[in-house]
């Protein structure tokens, strides 16, 4: 191929495509830096102007941490305060075995009172009572009539 004829413009065919594939590349990368390169650069430069610096942003991490802190304190706070009320409450609180207890004293009051109740009955179902002077009255009030009925 040394030996080919050179073409019509003093250069050797291999030269001409060599040239050829030069300036095709040369097209793409120009195509390429200025359809695609040049205006990432241009994105790139607005995305800087609206974004937060490294300083910014350590910044605002550092007072929210701070604030989630003073957050978690008075979180813990309210869980000791809240812990003590309970405690205090159950403290108050009589346990249910202490419950049966008294009820269980109640009831023996209860049946101790009824059996003096049925006691006392008993002992006055001899007695004389209103019901009986009633009657003996009405007695009186029906032999009044019955003498005033007679004469």
């Amino acid at each position: 191929m040394a030996d080919a004829p050179p073409n019509g413009n003093g250069f050797l065919p291999r030269y001409n495509a060599i040239l050829s594939t030069v300036t095709v590349v040369a097209i793409v990368v120009a195509a390429l830096w200025y359809g695609v390169i040049s205006p990432q650069g241009d994105r790139i430069k607005e995305l800087e102007t609206h974004t937060i610096g490294l300083r910014e942003h350590d910044e605002f991490r550092t007072r929210e941490d701070m604030a989630r802190e003073a957050m978690h304190k008075e979180i813990d706070k309210e869980v000791d305060g809240l812990t003590r009320r309970v405690d205090r409450i159950e403290g108050g609180l009589v346990s249910r075995s202490e419950h049966e207890e008294h009820w269980k004293e109640d009831a023996e009051r209860v049946a101790e009172v009824s059996a003096r109740l049925s006691e006392f009955r008993n002992q006055m179902a001899g007695t004389y009572t209103i019901g009986d002077q009633l009657k003996a009255l009405q007695k009186e009030i029906d032999d009044m009539r019955t003498m005033e009925r007679s004469k």
